[in-house]
């Protein structure tokens, strides 16, 4: 099976290439032009890193299909605006809200599945254990151009989740922001409840739904265990060694998470628990020193 996931130097995108590598035919593509002084050239040949792909320039998405015919397209294309107070509104509802649809247009024209990544913030988290059947109600435009790029047909996926992990070339990640504090201070939201995964068990939960239900489309909640923000940050603290002192706080209630039982009885993936998932975060990080 062919792949190509676009946003290949991202958080998850760069997961993606490492996982789905060890069984799939993978390709990626970038923003920028493939170049040997890259991080991602590391483990992703020149032969199958396509550059210069760019969500604000739609019609740069057929270099792509130029370059090969692929089963399957993973977009991990998106603007996140906490990381870029200079992303405005309407880029990130083109990006985000209307550039899925068109790569779908384009993938499907050429016989690709398109894979999704949406995000729990399309849910305000007022209630959490969110069911893909009740309705979305984001609070803000990140969350409402999640929304919008959502493809919900007989003929691709969306995967609504959310993950953590290492970034490739920048350190934005929370994960990364939580080692830059080594030594410090931090508070932790014990009422804060997320649901996600390891950037890792994500990537080989897509891995393993392409191998045995590649038939699967519409739109499905992935999600893991529910675990407060306080938890998270204690458990790595342990693992990683990094000595901050964690004072817990309890002033932010926001609970997105996401009730994945549609996805796991279809597919029979089910993620791994947190301590598991972080044990292997652990193990992977010499990749990144």
């Amino acid at each position: 099976m062919k792949v190509c996931v676009l946003g290949a130097g991202g958080l998850l995108g760069h997961m993606l290439i490492r996982v789905l590598g060890e069984s799939f035919d993978v390709y990626g593509s970038t923003r920028e032009s493939a170049t040997t002084s890259s991080p991602l050239a590391k483990f992703l040949p020149q032969g199958q890193w396509i550059g210069e792909v760019d969500a604000s320039k739609p019609a740069s998405i057929n270099k792509v299909f130029d370059a090969d015919n692929f089963d399957v397209v993973i977009n991990c294309v998106g603007l996140i605006k906490q990381r870029n107070s200079q992303v405005t509104d309407d880029e990130m509802m083109s990006i985000n809200g209307e550039f899925p649809h068109y790569l779908a247009q384009v993938a499907n024209s050429h016989g690709a599945k398109v894979i999704h990544i949406s995000t729990d913030c399309v849910f305000s988290g007022l209630t959490g254990n969110y069911f893909e059947t009740e309705t979305p109600d984001p609070i803000d435009v990140y969350g409402k151009s999640k929304l919008l790029g959502e493809l919900n047909d007989t003929r691709n996926l969306t995967l609504r989740t959310s993950h953590i992990g290492r970034e490739l070339t920048t350190r934005k990640s929370f994960v990364d922001w939580l080692l830059s504090q080594r030594g410090g201070r931090v508070y932790g939201y014990s009422h804060a409840i997320y649901s996600g995964l390891t950037t890792r068990e994500l990537s080989r939960l897509i891995g393993g739904l392409m191998h045995t239900n590649f038939g699967v489309t519409g739109l499905f909640h992935v999600s893991s265990e529910p675990i407060s923000k306080l938890e998270i940050i204690n458990k790595l603290n342990e693992l990683l060694d990094l000595q901050i002192v964690v004072t817990p706080d309890s002033s932010v209630k926001v609970n997105r998470s996401l009730n994945s039982e549609k996805f796991q009885a279809l597919t029979s993936i089910t993620p791994t628990s947190w301590d598991t998932m972080l044990a292997e975060f652990f193990q992977d990080q010499k990749f990144y020193e």
